[in-house]
């Protein structure tokens, strides 16, 4: 269930309280929205919402607008359920959930890509917050979350330290909050992208040297080879020289260098080979055994990580 049953009652309690009897027929619309989206039928949910979105009493509307949002977003609907919330902010101000909604707005930003809005947001929402003393277990637990998509939107911008540091604050001061277990994961899953960089770094680094190496070698052979195709000129040209001989062994000398530099160049080339076959080894052999463990422990876990429930 989406919802627990006491949340249920205590919308309907307000709701009940706040419009008079002319409303009976939506507010059943209402309470069969809302109770559409307790079992997860998105679309049931916004279908039965809708016509009350036009309704001229603002609690009632904006009630209706913060349930079709919410079925939008857990619709995949993000830029819809985004559109819903500002007309919120913008024409109810005073909504009685208008804070949890910096929190909704937050994640529709992260699921679009508007990863820096995303992050203002949810600090705007931890700000309201206040600090832990002061917080019950339900608000903890939203504090907890909130830092978790806060993290999530530095994870996907590539900002890998102030990610971790932030996924730290959770397994640090909320042990027991359901992003527990996401963070760690999240903590050794950046471990392995280190490991991997590093790695990607010095194949490179290598790589580059090597290719130095042997481009300094091709030049010297060429250097070698033009040498002793001149030489072998003037041997034909001097056959009856009497500097023949002493040209012959400059010639040998010259072959035998340029037999030793084609060596090199092969062993150089063997070295590049397993300098990027151990790397690769490296890497597979230091990620998998970590992730599959990570993996293993999150084992049943899974629905607490990217949950679509309002935690």
């Amino acid at each position: 269930m989406r919802k627990t049953v006491f949340f249920f009652f205590l919308f309907f309690t307000l709701i009940t309280n706040v419009f008079s009897q002319n409303n009976d027929e939506s507010m059943a619309s209402l309470r069969q929205g809302i109770s559409y989206y307790s079992r997860g039928n998105w679309l049931l949910a916004i279908e039965s919402l809708e016509p009350i979105l036009s309704s001229s009493n603002n609690t009632l509307a904006a009630e209706a607008y913060f349930w079709t949002a919410m079925s939008r977003f857990f619709n995949n609907e993000y830029l819809k359920s985004l559109e819903n919330m500002e007309l919120i902010f913008r024409y109810y101000p005073d909504f009685h959930n208008i804070n949890e909604l910096d929190y909704h707005k937050g994640r529709a930003l992260f699921h679009l890509g508007f990863f820096e809005d995303a992050i203002l947001t949810l600090n705007e929402y931890l700000e309201t917050l206040g600090p832990d003393y002061l917080l019950d277990s339900v608000s903890l637990a939203r504090k907890a979350s909130t830092l978790f998509w806060i993290g999530e939107c530095l994870f996907s911008m590539g900002q890998y330290n102030r990610a971790e540091d932030t996924y730290s604050l959770i397994t640090t001061n909320y042990p027991g909050s359901v992003k527990y277990e996401a963070s760690s994961f999240r903590i050794a899953l950046i471990g392995q992208k280190r490991i991997e960089e590093e790695l990607l770094r010095l194949l490179r680094l290598s790589h580059e040297e090597t290719h130095r190496t042997i481009t300094e070698l091709q030049r010297r052979e060429t250097s070698y080879e033009q040498a002793i195709v001149a030489y072998q000129n003037r041997i034909n040209d001097l056959e009856s020289d009497t500097r023949l001989v002493e040209l012959e062994a400059d010639n040998a000398m010259y072959e035998l260098e340029l037999a030793i530099s084609r060596e090199r160049i092969q062993l150089l080339e063997a070295r590049l080979s397993d300098i990027q076959s151990m790397s690769l080894e490296q890497e597979q052999t230091q990620q998998t055994p970590l992730i599959e463990e990570q993996v293993q422990n999150l084992s049943g876990k899974t629905p607490g990580i990217w949950d679509n429930q309002l935690k």
